[in-house]
């Protein structure tokens, strides 16, 4: 079914089945498959032109096989039709692109990456000499899950050309320098020519040039005051941690006979437009320019003082030309993080300066801007400026508003052309977008059952489960508290107790055993544990899975009803996945008594006025289960237990887990593993528990007193 735009003025429809249109901009509207998810999005840009459009392919059970975005030729991107497609197997993520440039290589099925338990594996492609190799990236997660950093084991380290000024190579080198052709002299053409010297700084060129790099330089970069008072800039992007090294060389002859009296400092925006405006582009992409960033106070100040620092001048050599080679680190709002220089050689002659300018740390995410400098009347000559950057193992650091929306004034991301990590927010789900060339596209975070907009803290489409969490809307994220809960699988909240973050497999309060399964979307290799599966508590390999059909118990009541036995182990084992593979299904408190719509009401208009410990006693309660780090081979489960919800909430588990605290460290956590309708079905679902855990491990949890567990022909 589709569903055109309407007149709304929101730009949010609503289908039958409560998913949302979305107007991207002007009239886009989706096309949604049996399963409610998105099978085709059409885009329009803001002026109501086709753009583009977005396909998805699933398999039966919902998950994403493939990802078709069609951009389509307007004038706005050069008339260049592109086509990408995504293809996810498992964890291993592929990408293949078509278009009709002319200046691009189309390619097909190159690996991204390829998803571990703790990140992901990037895949890097030949490049000249070195061969293709697979680098561990980590994922830094918060306590909710949500990706705040991206660490990596690989040592990254750019070699940029260097800038010899010399014909043969002088079109690359402009693509990184700044450059004015106009500056260039030769070297022979000055009355003293410096010294000989190659075109090589010791490290070889990139690319490398034997043959280039043992030839005497014949070219040199003039600066003087009256003139031009900078040049060679070159600006890069840098994380925390990263090293600069940058080599060059200066030359000059004649005295500045007029002393500091006429020097002449470059100003503020002569440093900014040549920090935008360096050819690398670095800087180039944040909406801002260099007028503007000149009228701030907090970005002139600090730059003005590093122009004007009194150690620029040497009372010992007061002839000496006022020239240097200059970096200048800024962080993302341009503002002064660090900075220095390397003065000309105090006597007239040559000087390499790289002994001055090497192994230099970046003090925060941001940029770097390298340039030369003359503020005296005199000529002055650079030559062979070359950087050289050492990446450090930051790779991305993002930082969220409570919903999940970037806070792109203080995130940062290393440019260094490896395949950014969408699996960001809300444990890790995948973020839709930067479809299009000019960099827009869905922003929207994908879920296993629906899609979420951080814009505007809601789901697209309909909770799976809304008639089971009537206490709030279908459409709302993680019952509107972002701060204590996240909603990774698009059908319940992941609840942080503790400092320790544990899913929530299903609302208990479902009506007859409503059943979903899904797998998360992560790219990480997981393996789906079947209903009934799966081993509680376990660290060890090789024990013994559930049975997939579990046999018949009898349930307090006297129904006979099929239980799913409780699959807990993916979240309790240690060093096991901290997301379930497969949401699991549980029973509405085991065939309640009452219907499920009148679930919440029955037991708050008649609330139990007998002994809480006794079996009649009508109240919902909560079961629920601590853990801890154990020794190896050990069960991770110090105990299960229950209580009345009504007249406790949280407060048993809560005073508990300080005493076993005390006694087995902070690693102890609890988990509300469900809600039942009443004590006797509570009690029921926790001698289940222990009886697992005495066929796993031999023994009750060690904190455990009672209930003792089931005997035949309750054991299995």
């Amino acid at each position: 079914m589709h569903y055109e735009q309407s007149s709304a003025p929101d730009h949010l429809n609503k289908r039958i089945n409560g998913a949302v249109d979305i107007d991207l901009t002007a009239g886009g509207a989706i096309t949604y498959n049996h399963l409610n998810l998105p099978k085709e999005i059409l885009v329009k840009d803001d002026n109501g032109a086709a753009k583009g459009k977005i396909t998805y392919i699933y398999d039966a059970a919902g998950n994403k096989l493939k990802k078709i975005t069609e951009e389509d030729a307007t004038a706005a991107n050069g008339n260049i039709k592109t086509v990408t497609t995504t293809i996810y197997i498992g964890g291993f993520v592929y990408e293949s692109k078509t278009d009709n440039n002319s200046n691009t290589t189309d390619y097909t099925d190159k690996l991204q990456f390829a998803g571990h338990e703790e990140g992901r594996i990037r895949f890097k492609e030949a490049v000249g000499a070195n061969p293709a190799s697979y680098h561990y990236d980590y994922m830094v997660k918060d306590h909710l899950g949500n990706v705040r950093m991206v660490l990596t084991e690989e040592r990254q380290v750019d070699k940029y050309p260097v800038a010899s000024l010399e014909d043969a190579k002088l079109s690359i080198e402009q693509q990184y320098y700044t450059i004015n052709a106009g500056n260039i002299v030769a070297a022979i053409s000055l009355n003293t020519p410096p010294p000989a010297y190659i075109n090589d700084n010791g490290i070889q060129n990139n690319p490398e040039d034997p043959a280039f790099e043992q030839a005497n330089s014949q070219k040199l970069y003039k600066l003087n005051s009256t003139t031009n008072k900078t040049g060679l800039g070159i600006t890069l992007k840098v994380m925390a941690g990263d090293k600069i090294d940058i080599f060059g060389k200066s030359y000059w002859v004649d005295n500045n006979t007029g002393g500091s009296g006429v020097n002449v400092a470059p100003v503020v925006l002569d440093l900014l437009n040549g920090l935008m405006g360096a050819p690398t582009g670095a800087a180039a992409g944040g909406h801002t320019t260099a007028e503007e960033l000149n009228s701030v106070s907090g970005v002139t100040a600090p730059v003005g003082n590093f122009i004007d620092d009194p150690a620029r001048n040497d009372g010992g050599y007061p002839q000496r030309p006022k020239a240097f080679i200059n970096y200048i680190f800024l962080d993302e709002q341009f503002k002064y993080a660090d900075g220095g220089f390397s003065a000309v050689n105090n006597t007239a002659g040559l000087k390499d300066h790289f002994n001055d300018l090497q192994n230099l740390t970046a003090p925060k995410n941001g940029y770097i801007y390298i340039y030369v400098s003359n503020e005296s009347p005199v000529n002055v000559f650079f030559d062979n400026l070359q950087v050289v950057h050492s990446r450090s193992p930051i790779l991305e650091e993002t930082h969220y508003y409570p919903f999940g929306l970037t806070m792109a004034g203080i995130s940062s991301r290393a440019l260094n052309n490896f395949p950014e990590n969408k699996y960001k927010f809300n444990d890790g789900s995948e973020l839709q977008n930067k479809e299009f060339s000019d960099g827009s596209g869905l922003e929207i975070y994908e879920t296993a059952f629906r899609g979420y907009d951080p814009q505007i803290g809601r789901f697209h489409q309909i909770d799976p489960l809304a008639e089971a969490t009537d206490d709030w809307a279908p459409y709302a994220y993680c019952n509107n508290n972002p701060i204590l809960f996240n909603d990774p699988l698009g059908l319940d909240t992941t609840v942080t107790i503790n400092g320790n973050q544990q899913l929530t497999l299903t609302d208990s309060e479902a009506a007859s055993a409503v059943t979903v399964t899904a797998t998360a979307k992560n790219p990480k290799p997981t393996t789906t544990t079947s209903i009934g599966g799966g081993d509680p508590g376990s660290s060890q390999a090789g024990l013994p899975a559930y049975p997939l059909a579990p046999p018949l118990y009898s349930v307090p009541g006297g129904m006979k009803e099929p239980f799913p036995l409780p699959a807990i182990g993916p979240l309790l084992a240690r060093g096991g996945l901290t997301l379930a593979a497969t949401v699991l299904p549980l029973y509405g408190g085991l065939a309640p008594a009452v219907p499920y719509n009148q679930y919440d009401r029955v037991p708050y208009a008649y609330p139990w006025g007998g002994h809480g410990n006794d079996d009649g006693n009508t109240n919902p309660h909560i079961v629920y289960y601590f853990t801890y780090e154990p020794k190896p081979g050990e069960s991770a489960i110090l105990k299960y237990g229950i209580s009345d919800y009504l007249r406790n909430a949280q407060s048993r588990p809560e005073n508990q887990v300080s005493k076993f605290r005390r006694k087995y460290g902070n690693s102890v956590m609890y988990t509300i593993y469900t809600r039942t309708i009443n004590r006797q079905q509570a009690k029921f679902i926790e001698r289940l528990m222990v009886t697992q855990h005495v066929n796993v491990w031999g023994y009750k949890p060690i904190e455990q007193d009672k209930p003792e567990p089931f005997t035949p022909p309750y054991a299995f």
